[in-house]
């Protein structure tokens, strides 16, 4: 692995920050000073001031932290809750670890650091790995990763990401004897020895809500460090809902979303001596049948609206129009990155993931502008272009007959559509397992649930599916 350069030379950082709430009759201005020497620990100081509620009347406070060297640039956020200045008192500010205690009312700050150039997360883990969790170790046979929730894991993080669930964090992965034996102990190795900051980013991930989020923060105090220690097995049936190692069945693959899928093959393993990479392998894709299966799934999906944008508007009611047509090229990119061997995720990055496939270039204005269609004459003739090129798209997979791609009437009336259901069918008929087959085509659970609390909850999730797929391999628990 190449090392990393040295630390940077002295840098200086100034930068204002503008007061976000309501400020009736004030004018509240956060001025933020950071002088980051790289040879030694540094000053830094909060200056927020004031001013407003009679005629003379400033007030400038003052907050301050202390940071150990860096080994790149830094910007500081300071944050304070806004107040109102009947609230505020001239109380002394009073620094408690790395929260801030303002002077107005007992407000507390804080002061988070964040890399001057965004480092994304699955490269700041690797840095993180080998340059600060690997030399602290002791000789345990471990598995070492990024993996699960986090957009960073799918590779669409922004600096944006880094105000919850994220920064140097990772997966150390113990067989469950090493994990009784030291776990506990490497936990707590790591929280002593680990530095404050890593590449800009503080590695005291504190928690911050009831539901385990969590955020960086300066501290002085105890490290709550992001590198999870945990038994291979457990962690993948926390995740998964089962333990690939032991095998993946039929229902398996159609108990969990694609999303989670995602999720435990994207991202990266950095070491691995408990055969990660080989669970990663054995999950990265649909076995040839279940995948047919799932295309028909989604085309049938298609099929069973695709008449009524234009029934929606002929009736009046553009607005129904425009709801149909959007969950029509919904289904459409998730068709496309399954026909592409993509595990769609869920919505925040489906776009994203949808533009990384080659036929995104033709196809995103052509759905954008379904999108945009003010009459549902318009929006169904774009998306029955939309149509065409799926359609042509899936002769060149090569895994029906080839079949007609071009849009016709619905039925006897003056609707556009492709009649996706023979593409359902010819897909359906492909397939050789007669228990595949014979499957009624609803799919996988995110092809027949749209509830965030039952997808990302694996017991019911697979309750759920057991519904529907009782028969479908082994529907165990």
């Amino acid at each position: 692995m190449t090392r990393p350069p040295g630390p940077p030379p002295a840098a200086r950082v100034a930068r204002a920050l503008r007061c976000r709430g309501q400020r009736p009759a004030w004018q509240v201005r956060r001025l933020l000073t950071v002088e980051i020497p790289a040879d030694r620990n540094v000053h830094v100081s909060v200056h927020l001031q004031i001013s407003g509620g009679g005629p003379h009347y400033t007030s400038t406070q003052f907050a301050s932290a202390i940071l150990p060297p860096q080994s790149a640039p830094v910007r500081l956020a300071a944050r304070f809750p806004p107040r109102s200045t009947r609230a505020c008192s001239s109380t002394s500010a009073e620094r408690r670890g790395g929260d801030i205690r303002s002077p107005f009312s007992k407000c507390f700050g804080s002061i988070l650091g964040v890399a001057h150039d965004f480092v994304p997360g699955l490269e700041l883990a690797e840095r993180f790995y080998w340059e600060a969790v690997a030399p602290v170790l002791p000789q345990v046979a471990h598995s070492a990763a990024l993996i699960g929730g986090g957009s960073e894991v799918l590779g669409f993080d922004t600096e944006r990401s880094t105000d919850h669930n994220w920064g140097p964090r990772l997966q150390l992965f113990l067989s469950g004897p090493d994990l009784e034996r030291h776990g506990d102990a490497i936990t707590g190795l790591l929280a002593e020895q680990l530095p404050r900051t890593f590449l800009g980013y503080p590695t005291n991930l504190q928690p911050i809500a009831a539901d385990g989020t969590r955020q960086m923060r300066m501290t002085s105090g105890e490290v709550h460090h992001g590198v999870v220690v945990a038994e291979l097995g457990d962690w993948l049936r926390g995740q998964l809902g089962f333990d690939p190692r032991a095998g993946v069945t039929a229902f398996d693959w159609l108990a969990t979303p694609t999303q989670v899928f995602a999720e435990v093959t994207g991202g990266a393993v950095y070491h691995d001596e408990l055969g990660l990479e080989l669970v990663r392998e054995r999950l990265a894709w649909y076995p040839d049948d279940l995948w047919r299966y799932l295309l028909a799934c989604q085309w049938q999906r298609i099929s069973q609206e695709e008449a009524f944008t234009g029934r929606c508007g002929e009736v009046g009611d553009e607005l129904g129009s425009a709801v149909v047509a959007g969950r029509l090229v919904r289904d459409l990119m998730r068709l496309c990155l399954l026909a592409q061997r993509c595990y769609p995720p869920y919505s925040k990055w489906l776009g994203s993931a949808f533009a990384q496939l080659p036929v995104s270039k033709d196809l995103t204005p052509v759905l954008t502008a379904a999108l945009a269609a003010t009459n549902w004459r318009d929006r169904e003739r774009h998306l029955a272009t939309a149509y065409e090129t799926v359609a042509a798209m899936h002769n060149d997979l090569g895994l029906t007959d080839t079949i007609d791609p071009s849009t016709r009437p619905y039925h006897e009336r003056p609707f556009q559509v492709l009649h996706a259901e023979r593409f359902a069918h010819a897909l359906r008929e492909s397939i050789s397992d007669d228990a595949v087959r014979g499957l009624p085509l609803v799919g996988n659970v995110d092809q027949f649930l749209d509830n965030t609390d039952v997808l990302c909850h694996h017991e019911r999730r697979r309750a759920a599916a057991r519904a529907l797929h009782m028969g479908c391999g082994s529907a165990g628990g």
